[in-house]
């Protein structure tokens, strides 16, 4: 990818201002013969399209190739190179629109073209990120089931979250995490969780619904049917702990309070 930039890579930003170099100094020549200085600004727009899309391709195959080889356990993180990817579609966009299109504002079916792909590039990313993190989540609760006690089906419990190539936005992102949260409890509606699955969830649900709160996410979505449920069949198994366990959370809390960041 190169260098990191201001708006993507040091590669990228080297490309797109080379084009736009060039096409601002074949206009500056301002070429007697009408026809030709439109067939030759054309014939630039085109380039500037092929040299885009060449560059956002390569941009989508590195990311799917990072994204291959990324860890499914909680390790993951999302690397400086991955973000830069992104900042290089977003870039490519804005780029595209002034190097792909010709002054009279009339869009070339090129242009049109470079325009989907990025988009399609994106949402594709976009779900692809966000599955590698479904893929996390479902890896920490099947660890979680290996506490399950009191049933022979006990090991027979596990948790798959689909693919999730649907949950593009971020509302659908919360959505679909507290549902997978909310099935995995339900599957084990008559059992009391062991501590450390209790400890785990309140963790996640937590953490889960204060990053997405100051992501802008509304109450309306935060506070859904499923986060209720959830909530709820927490609070009532820290209950249960505290009379029985004594201070076996450490101060793990479901409760409403910033000190327990962990």
């Amino acid at each position: 990818m190169g260098l990191i930039g201001s708006n993507g890579s040091a590669t990228s930003e080297d490309l797109f201002w080379k084009l736009d170099a060039l096409q601002v100094f074949m206009m500056d020549l301002r070429w007697p013969e009408p026809e030709f200085a439109k067939h030759l600004e054309q014939r630039l727009k085109l380039m500037a399209s092929d040299m885009v899309e060449a560059c956002v391709k390569r941009t989508k195959a590195a990311f799917d190739s990072k994204m291959q080889k990324a860890s499914k356990s909680t390790d993951f993180r999302v690397s400086l190179s991955v973000c830069t990817m992104f900042n290089v579609l977003m870039d490519a966009k804005r780029q595209a629109s002034k190097l792909c299109v010709l002054d009279s504002g009339q869009e070339q079916q090129y242009h049109s073209k470079i325009d989907v792909l990025i988009e399609e590039a994106f949402k594709e990313m976009i779900s692809s990120l966000v599955s590698k993190f479904a893929a996390v989540l479902d890896g920490v609760l099947s660890k979680l089931s290996r506490y399950d006690e009191g049933t022979l089906f006990s090991s027979l419990l596990s948790f798959t979250v689909k693919t999730a190539a649907k949950y593009v936005d971020v509302p659908q992102w919360y959505t679909s995490t507290m549902k997978a949260v909310c099935v995995w409890l339900t599957d084990r509606l008559d059992l009391q969780l062991h501590i450390y699955q209790l400890k785990t969830l309140i963790k996640i649900v937590k953490k889960t619904y204060r990053d997405f709160r100051l992501q802008g996410v509304l109450d309306g979505t935060l506070n859904n049917k499923s986060y209720e449920t959830v909530y709820n069949r927490l609070t009532v198994e820290e209950a249960t702990v505290s009379v029985t366990a004594g201070d076996g959370l450490q101060g793990i809390t479901m409760r409403d309070s910033d000190e327990e960041e962990g």
